[in-house]
């Protein structure tokens, strides 16, 4: 007999190593974006760099954006200006332990999971 990995475990490790490689991608394309804005003059509010059929545009620019927090408190901390909503939330949570590293194939999977067969 041999032992079958629930499809939802199978499901989450696959989460868990495409959100490691997202965070690490991210992390490459923020050391990649500094290194390239700090080759550009700060005065310079477009700079255009072609590469291949795309246009790599740095552009500055002034941006309006409302702060609640410099509302006055009385506004800020009214529960008539509240509402409230629900949110489902996938985190990822460290745990520190040992873990099962065990290699798994996903194809299809999450055709399976989304027809519940």
């Amino acid at each position: 007999m041999t032992d079958q990995i629930p499809l939802e475990v199978t499901l989450a490790r696959e989460l868990v190593a495409l959100r490691t490689e997202l965070a690490a991608l991210k992390d490459r394309e923020t050391h990649v974006r500094l290194a390239l804005l700090h080759q550009i003059s700060a005065h310079v509010d477009q700079h255009d760099i072609p590469v291949g059929d795309t246009v790599v545009r740095i552009e500055r620019k002034a941006v309006r954006r409302f702060d609640a927090k410099r509302l006055p408190p009385d506004i800020r901390d009214n529960p008539r200006f509240v509402r409230c909503q629900t949110m489902t939330d996938v985190r990822l949570l460290d745990t520190s332990g040992p873990s099962d590293t065990t290699d798994f194939d996903v194809t299809n999977l999450l055709d399976v999971a989304l027809r519940g067969t």
